[in-house]
């Protein structure tokens, strides 16, 4: 459980700053 949720919260996080990465150079 503990995995998962960690790996869920990873990827959004990654989700997010990609997005943000991708705005701020465009």
């Amino acid at each position: 459980m503990c995995d998962s949720a960690a790996d869920s919260d990873a990827s959004a996080s990654r989700s997010l700053l990609f997005m943000i990465f991708i705005q701020a150079t465009w």
